[in-house]
């Protein structure tokens, strides 16, 4: 079913809160993704139009005639015959016909989008809630919990933490401490959800070289350890380079990308997805 036909807005509130995108980090992917798709819409848009300018006025009337179709240019006044000499004249008013219906199309889908974006939450209460009400926030933070108990105490006992750059630990999550991008906050819920013990940005240390995964995960299964680092902005040259020396010390270490280290990536316009971790947590963790 085309987008458009959706009625968006009554069916928002209701999707907004939906179990795919009741996380924070959930509903702020698919924020940019209707921001992204409404920004290509608008520039197909845009090509179609610029098309459309270069075409005949007229339109065209394709009118069975037996076994065959006889072709009509339409304007103001009574439909002129095309012969079939004039076929490429015909093809014009064939693709015109095609950008209309394209253009209709892609202005329906403009207009859901646009209400859907108008109608999307900027404050969502579960988070505000739990957030300015601590004792709720303990009371139900026992159900993200490993259902092991050493698994737990593992995950919840002091380690070593990252103590550089504090002032860019501002997304909270359900447990209390705070990550460093909406992309940690979301692999750090769906973690949790799925009741996977972890430890975020826990002290590793590699022949005397201090690192800090994102996060380091012990299998609820088999109780070996992984590490999962995202990077989140591989298209920036600096910070790739950083992301390629930072793996090189992994694998120089025997810690090795899908086999014991995940890793995820995004770009300024490419935002990880909610699809894509829950996709490694299976693959990793079931």
């Amino acid at each position: 079913m085309p987008f458009y036909k959706f009625r968006l807005h009554i069916i928002i509130p209701h999707f907004c809160i939906s179990m795919i995108f009741h996380l924070k980090g959930g509903i702020v992917t698919f924020y940019n993704t209707l921001l992204k798709e409404q920004k290509h819409i608008e520039q197909k848009i845009t090509s179609i139009k610029k098309n459309l300018n270069k075409l005949p006025k007229e339109n065209l009337c394709c009118a069975k005639n037996g076994n065959t179709y006889k072709w009509y240019s339409l304007s103001n006044g009574p439909a002129q015959y095309i012969r079939k000499k004039n076929i490429k004249y015909a093809e014009k008013l064939a693709l015109k016909k095609y950008y209309l219906l394209e253009l209709d199309d892609l202005t329906k889908e403009l207009h859901a989008i646009n209400i859907c974006l108008s109608n999307f939450p900027k404050n969502r209460q579960v988070d505000t809630f739990f957030e300015n009400n601590l004792e709720y926030q303990r009371l139900i933070s026992g159900v993200f919990n490993p259902p092991n108990k050493d698994l737990a105490l593992w995950a919840s006992e002091e380690y070593e933490r990252n103590t550089s750059h504090p002032e860019s630990l501002k997304h909270k999550t359900i447990h209390g401490y705070y990550v460093r991008s909406k992309s940690e906050l979301l692999i750090d819920s769906i973690l949790s959800m799925h009741k996977i013990p972890f430890r975020y940005e826990c002290c590793l240390n590699l022949n005397g070289i201090s690192v800090y995964p994102d996060f380091t995960i012990k299998h609820p299964k088999s109780h070996e350890i992984f590490y999962w680092e995202h990077f989140g902005m591989i298209d920036n040259p600096s910070y790739a380079n950083n992301a390629i020396s930072k793996l090189h010390t992994y694998i120089s270490n025997g810690i090795y990308p899908n086999i014991n280290l995940i890793t995820t990536y995004e770009t300024k316009d490419i935002p990880l997805d909610t699809n894509t971790i829950e996709s490694l947590v299976k693959l990793f963790f079931s």
